[in-house]
């Protein structure tokens, strides 16, 4: 009977320890219903995750102060040279005379391109810079003697635009400028002639209205007033030149423009 005790007890202690396991680690299996959607909870708690889950900021989404666009354009102005030419007078040197006709103001052509805001801070403002070459020849007259000229202007312009509508915008100019006034056979000495030169500068004030006939197209109708300033000078015997003073030239130039946006 002895040698059977320790086996015995053996099996008894295994059979109690597998009880034991089966009755702590024994889990209850919920039934599923044979109709049910597989994931549907699982797919539930993701979308209320996502709900409550603030968006992630992203870089593009950052509000800019301001967009930007180029744009072309060509104009017709109108150039009104009065002031100093009266068509009477004559500046000389004692080896040079050179004539101040009186010039007739006319239509000319010019081509412009600038840059310009779009929603400049989420204001009803755009502002735009632009820089513009235009030309034009005008009949001219001096003591009863008719002649040409022909005019160069090359400008910068600092433009600000108002928005009460989306089609209609109406704008103000200021406009820096260097142009020249060339009169043809307007200089001449003992043996020779030629044509008399005029280079000066000066600035417009002005405003207009720009209409958008497409989305990508706008027609201006603007004027400015323009004073400028040509200095005349002579050759002194030393070859330098010396100021004889200044021709003022004022005037009201309208213009037409067509723009193309970019």
């Amino acid at each position: 009977m002895k040698r059977y005790l320790l086996p015995r007890a053996g099996v008894l202690c295994g059979l109690f320890f597998l009880v034991f396991c089966s009755a702590v680690y024994a889990r209850p299996v919920e039934e599923v219903p044979l109709d049910a959607e597989p994931f549907e909870e699982t797919q539930q708690f993701e979308e209320e995750s996502q709900e409550q889950r603030p968006p992630v900021p992203m870089a593009w989404d950052e509000p800019m102060l301001f967009n930007l666009y180029l744009y072309v354009g060509f104009k017709v102005p109108h150039y009104t040279l009065g002031g100093g030419f009266d068509g009477n007078e004559y500046v000389t040197d004692g080896r040079e005379l050179v004539i101040l006709p009186k010039i007739e103001g006319n239509n000319g052509f010019g081509i412009f391109g600038g840059v310009r805001t779009r929603d400049l801070m989420k204001t009803p403002i755009d502002l735009a810079f632009e820089a513009g070459y235009s030309w034009s020849s005008h009949l001219t007259q001096w003591r009863g003697k008719s002649g040409e000229a022909y005019y160069r202007h090359l400008s910068g312009t600092f433009r600000m635009f108002m928005k009460p509508s989306k089609k209609i915008h109406p704008y103000l100019d200021v406009v820096a400028f260097m142009s020249w006034i060339i009169v043809k056979n307007g200089s001449t000495t003992v043996t020779t002639s030629g044509d008399a030169v005029f280079p000066g500068y000066g600035v417009q004030y002005g405003g207009g209205i720009s209409y958008f006939a497409k989305k990508d197209v706008t027609l201006s109708l603007g004027a400015t007033y323009a004073q400028a300033r040509y200095p005349v000078s002579e050759e002194t015997e030393n070859s330098s030149k010396q100021n004889m003073g200044n021709i003022h030239v004022s005037g009201v130039d309208p213009y037409l423009k067509v723009e193309f946006l970019f």
